[in-house]
């Protein structure tokens, strides 16, 4: 009990540092998907900080079911909203699809539902099997589809800083994965206490090297030949903007992609919105119209 207590120990202590950096990324760089990493972020922390305060609990020996109730209970619901909720979120904005406002509304009352399924279902069969259905489908579910996209977009991800990090990592966040599996349906296995904190260990390493990734290659186009000003008189977005940024520097279209961690499609559209906007047709007259000594607007 002492071993795993102390695992969980190890991997909220590594979830808060990955927190505070996810928090960090956010703050400087104020983009969606890291917004969704830090929150996904914080799910993982707060599910190990469950497991701790419930080994403490049972350590020091309190019955009091209020007491079991808020520490245990309690923690589940944000743990396991934002687990559902952002992780999903995180992936499709990682891919350059962020999900829309009502879609994201929808995520928040789907995972609040299930949680709520989860806390107030019944201590029959019936009642076992609606909670297993619900923390089935907001933690495991949810998590399959994170490192389902991790999977299929690995070499994508890898590409950069930290790339052997980042594979170390999702491979050992993947094996933990697999090997929880029979304990979650009760079958039980050798060291089964300490798979899922090194998992939620490995999930957050995966998680914050990705954020880092972005915040080691500034990717706000900070330093590229742009007069913003100008930029804007165009009537460029903000991303539009971004992306001519990195255009200017000579990036290529797939490079701009890696660097905003948006589609090279995606690119190909902003790229034709700003020649559109502009009058340009190549970067040359790009960088006449809008770059640090290019002419006026219009």
């Amino acid at each position: 009990m002492l071993g795993e207590f102390a695992a969980f120990i190890a991997a909220a202590l590594a979830g808060a540092v990955a927190l505070a950096l996810g928090v960090l990324y956010y703050l400087k760089f104020r983009r969606a998907f890291l917004l969704h990493a830090a929150l996904f972020l914080a799910a993982l922390f707060l599910t190990s900080l469950r497991f701790c305060l419930r080994y403490v609990i049972d350590f020091r020996g309190a019955a009091d079911p209020v007491l079991r109730f808020i520490l245990w209970r309690g923690l589940y619901v944000p743990a396991a909203v934002l687990f559902f909720s952002q992780g999903l979120a995180w992936v499709h904005a990682l891919a350059g699809r962020p999900l829309s406002r009502r879609s994201g509304a929808v995520l928040w009352i789907v995972s609040m539902i299930l949680a709520s399924i989860n806390i107030l279902a019944g201590s029959g069969p019936a009642g076992r099997i609606l909670r297993n259905a619900a923390d089935f489908l907001l933690m495991w579910a949810s998590t399959a589809y994170v490192l389902a996209y991790c999977a299929a977009n690995l070499r994508r991800l890898v590409k950069g800083p930290f790339s052997g990090p980042v594979v170390v990592s999702f491979a050992g966040a993947l094996a933990f994965f697999f090997l929880s599996i029979p304990g979650w349906f009760g079958l039980g296995m050798p060291f089964t206490d300490y798979l899922l904190p090194v998992f939620l260990l490995f999930l957050s390493v995966v998680v914050v090297l990705i954020a880092s990734r972005f915040f080691l290659q500034d990717s706000g186009g900070s330093g590229a030949a742009i007069n913003r000003e100008r930029a804007l008189a165009f009537g460029l977005s903000a991303r539009e903007t971004e992306v001519a940024a990195l255009a200017l520097t000579g990036k290529s279209g797939k490079k701009i992609a890696e660097a905003l961690f948006i589609s090279p499609k995606t690119v190909e559209t902003h790229i034709s919105n700003i020649y559109r906007k502009t009058g340009a047709g190549s970067r040359f007259k790009l960088f006449d119209l809008i770059g640090g000594k290019g002419g006026q607007a219009g």
